[in-house]
């Protein structure tokens, strides 16, 4: 059951689960690279920024239905859109969330989890 809101609240909850996971947790992180300009002294004067990025985890219980599949390198579409926090608009279509890691943990008496491990490359060609 959906949970009820009541007075000023923030958004609650995942909206959808993954392909194959039923995600309990998306974490992102947006980072860029810099590289100062310093003076004669070695005191930044200026800067630029450049190489947006965001690395994102994912995790979740799979599912028996249609168990979670991914390879290493593949492109990952991201069933819950991200907030844009580029420097440039970026959409969910836009640019290519590659797959760089994935664990899966086992245990008694619970169920098969995942960690996926992807970077967007805003700017990448998703072909």
């Amino acid at each position: 059951m959906a949970a009820t809101l009541i007075g000023e609240t923030g958004t609650f909850g995942i909206a959808s689960d993954q392909t194959g996971l039923i995600i309990t947790a998306q974490d992102e992180n947006f980072s860029t690279q810099t590289r100062p300009v310093l003076n004669n002294t070695g005191e930044p004067v200026g800067m630029a920024l450049y190489g947006d990025r965001l690395a994102m985890t994912i995790r979740g219980l799979a599912t028996s239905s249609s168990p979670f599949d991914s390879r290493m390198a593949a492109t990952l579409t991201a069933a819950n859109t991200y907030s844009d926090h580029f420097r440039a608009a970026v959409t969910t279509s836009f640019g290519r969330n590659v797959i760089e890691s994935v664990r899966r943990s086992l245990a008694i008496e619970d169920f098969v989890q995942f960690e996926v491990g992807s970077t967007l490359y805003p700017l990448m060609s998703t072909e």
